[in-house]
């Protein structure tokens, strides 16, 4: 069953690549049908699908599916069809009437990207609940510890850890690390929070730092202790980075690359507020982050909190007592499944008082 599918004209391409392009890593089923210049008429799906998104306009191209709809006598519902969803644009009240009443099915207007990012959430949020077992008035903090646990889990597996560790070991993003270190004092104390197999921790006990790397993965942690190549050594850490062990005020320094793109949202204003915790006055956060993209549960296991921009994370930041002080954009191509699409990164550096 598909869970959305869209329809567009070739002439509304900015709201279709919009769209998709926040799917892309997503568990939700979508189906796409963008028209070339032949202008097909439209027909509704004869497959399973949950939700139908329209981007183009009515009578032209809608109009002859309705009445084929409406000659045979059933409503789109058969399929399994729940919501239709049309643009504001080129669509009268009545003729969204018109619309329902063919199919026998709900039919709300949207306007605006953002409109259908949201409405793409929510279908998204049902299924998490449907795949946990909960029921669809659920709050979606009763999921977000099974979410946790479920990406610890993929990422314990020491055949994905070891896959992980030679995917990113040569990749080290230099000119974020810089934006940390250059605020620091000579051999200052780091923290290295969701450290994986330790690249980024060797690096940094590289140039002199004092590194703990923390994660929950004990084959990740096998990987970083079994890596070390000479020179100083960081030490690594069995633990959780929303408690971690040590006194407030141990570090100069706290790094946490990519590692809060699995927080769920439930527990993202905790995890800043620990990373203020262990920072020394006048401490540095570094935090990378993936931005860009709704929440999903991959197929492999881990779970990637959705994210839009960066205010969205630099207000929690802020939020937990740290100023910001620098905050940067890439985007590239490389992640760790080998997908073909672009994905978005945030750098944010942000400085405790005191």
């Amino acid at each position: 069953m598909s869970d959305v599918i869209i329809y567009a004209a070739h002439h509304r391409p900015t709201e279709m690549v919009t769209i998709l392009d926040y799917l892309a890593n997503s568990r939700l089923t979508v189906c796409n049908y963008i028209l070339d210049e032949v202008r097909r008429p439209f027909a509704f799906p004869t497959g399973k699908v949950a939700t139908l998104v329209l981007l183009s306009e009515p009578q032209e191209l809608i109009e002859p599916g309705i009445q084929r709809c409406i000659q045979k006598g059933a409503g789109a519902r058969e399929g399994g069809l729940r919501l239709v969803v049309v643009p504001g644009f080129g669509y009268t009240e009545d003729y969204v009437a018109h619309l329902g009443d063919a199919i026998k099915l709900p039919v709300v207007q949207l306007t605006g990207v953002m409109s259908y990012l949201e409405l793409a959430k929510r279908i998204l949020d049902e299924k998490l609940r449907a795949e946990a077992g909960k029921g669809a008035d659920a709050p979606l903090n009763v999921l977000a510890e099974e979410l946790h646990a479920s990406t610890i889990a993929a990422y314990s597996d020491p055949s994905y850890a070891d896959k992980f560790y030679h995917k990113w070991k040569d990749d080290i993003p230099f000119q974020q690390l810089d934006e940390l270190v250059k605020r620091l004092p000579r051999g200052a104390r780091i923290l290295d929070a969701g450290c994986g197999p330790g690249h980024h921790s060797h690096y940094l006990a590289g140039l002199g730092y004092e590194v703990l790397g923390v994660d929950l993965s004990q084959a990740a942690l096998a990987i970083a202790n079994d890596s070390h190549r000479g020179g100083a050594r960081p030490f690594f850490r069995a633990a959780d980075m929303r408690a971690i062990p040590v006194p407030s005020g141990t570090f100069d320094g706290v790094w946490a690359a990519a590692s809060c793109v699995h927080t769920p949202n439930e527990f993202i204003r905790e995890q800043f507020s620990e990373f203020e915790r262990v920072l020394k006055p006048g401490g540095i956060l570094g935090l990378t982050m993936q931005v860009g993209r709704l929440r999903a549960l991959e197929e492999d296991g881990r779970f990637f909190e959705g994210h839009l921009d960066e205010s969205s994370v630099n207000d929690r930041v802020e939020q937990a007592g740290l100023c910001l002080v620098h905050v940067s954009r890439d985007e590239t191509l490389k992640n760790t499944r080998s997908l073909r699409h672009v994905v978005r990164w945030m750098a944010t550096v942000a400085r405790k008082s005191g």
